[in-house]
């Protein structure tokens, strides 16, 4: 979240529209969040003067309070209203997502995205897999693959046409009640900020009260934020 000064002049932009003060706005943001420990003056203070940031829940809070979207709250769009924001994934003329080959030297451009990985030589089933450039390698629902140009693989960002058949399945959005009935999800989120979707992109589960997505590293996404600030898909290999 690092628009600093955008983010923290909108923020009092719109906490002065609805005339309340700091302390005002931190009791309803931490009832909305159903906190037991009210939000701090200071948390407050600390946001508007770019020193400090909320949590993700707490910024989906905000968004839903003032009813703006995330990318305006970031000073990604100077669109205000939720109906404004935009899938990362632009839908050509017929509503189907792009289908194109990501040459090995673009790889790096995808980072943290799901791939499609097909096997010229068939040493492996083709199959989706998530791009982690930090650590140089695809990782695969049951596996690892280092990245090497040598490999005999072709990348894309889709299943191109000529591979898709019945043992393929692309990834399909979900609806809340969908998330439910899901063990693992693919998490997205509606922002142009790379910073954001380095930081939330990929897979989450549900936490053990089931009232929030959260991922291996512990990031928590609660569900309310579905379509507002995320999507969520079914990614199946």
């Amino acid at each position: 979240m690092k628009q600093g000064s955008t983010f923290s002049n909108r923020l009092v932009l719109l906490r002065n529209q609805k005339h309340l003060t700091q302390e005002q706005l931190a009791v309803i943001l931490s009832d909305m969040e159903g906190r037991e420990r009210t939000l701090s003056l200071l948390s407050v203070s600390g946001w508007e003067s770019g020193d400090k940031y909320p949590s993700m829940q707490t910024f989906l809070c905000m968004c839903r309070y003032f009813n703006v979207s995330s990318d305006y709250l970031l000073g990604m769009s100077d669109e205000i209203g939720n109906n404004s924001v935009a899938s990362a994934a632009v839908p050509d003329a017929k509503g189907a997502k792009p289908n194109y080959h990501i040459p090995f030297n673009e790889l790096k451009s995808h980072d943290g995205e799901p791939i499609y990985v097909v096997f010229k030589n068939k040493q492996a089933s083709d199959r989706w897999g998530i791009l982690d450039m930090d650590g140089n390698r695809i990782i695969f629902k049951d596996s690892l693959m280092h990245l090497d140009k040598k490999l005999k693989c072709i990348y894309y960002t889709q299943i191109p046409e000529d591979e898709r058949g019945p043992k393929y399945n692309l990834r399909k959005p979900l609806s809340i009640t969908q998330i439910y009935d899901s063990k693992i999800i693919w998490v997205e989120m509606i922002s142009v900020s790379p910073e954001i979707k380095a930081m939330y992109n990929g897979w989450y589960r549900h936490n053990e009260n089931r009232s929030a997505l959260i991922s291996n590293r512990g990031l928590v996404l609660p569900y309310e934020g579905l379509s507002i600030s995320f999507n969520a898909y079914s990614a199946e290999f």
